[in-house]
């Protein structure tokens, strides 16, 4: 007699669906990760244009006007960049909840398996251990007079 678990199906189910958040989840760090990095590689070339500025001797007009323009755009792209990380940051942590959910069922049907399969060794012991009784009895009822003399 072996141990069956009826519910193996659920259990690769859930161990499947468990898989699938975990790559979601780790396509998400990638996104958001790599949002941040492009946002601190805006800011640092933002910082690296103006003090390139503010290491010239002189400065037109129209050198002064198109830094302008070219801050402006920066700091246009740098809000873009700031709303790109933070949707991220917010997906992250939208996939992390469902990655946890789905590990937190594999895990409840898991404990289920090992507690019946510890119920299932238990009987089985004991369904074993009466049955080797019985049969020590059954030996002893067969030959009363050979037990009295050892």
């Amino acid at each position: 007699m072996t141990f069956r678990f009826r519910l193996a199906r659920v259990l690769e189910w859930y161990e499947r669906q468990y898989r699938m958040e975990t790559d979601r989840l780790r396509q998400c760090t990638e996104r958001a990760a790599g949002a941040h990095l492009e946002l601190a590689r805006h800011r640092e070339s933002r910082l690296a244009g103006e003090n390139q500025v503010l290491r010239l001797e002189s400065l037109h007009g129209d050198d002064l006007s198109a830094r302008e323009l070219y801050r402006k755009r920066s700091l246009l792209e740098e809000a873009h960049l700031i709303r790109i990380c933070r949707d991220a940051d917010r997906e992250l942590e939208t996939q992390r909840s469902a990655a946890l959910s789905a590990r937190r069922r594999v895990l409840l049907v898991e404990k289920l398996r090992d507690r019946k399969r510890a119920e299932f060794n238990y009987l089985s012991s004991r369904d074993l251990e009466q049955a080797a009784a019985d049969s020590w009895l059954a030996g002893f009822a067969r030959n009363p007079t050979e037990n009295e003399d050892t």
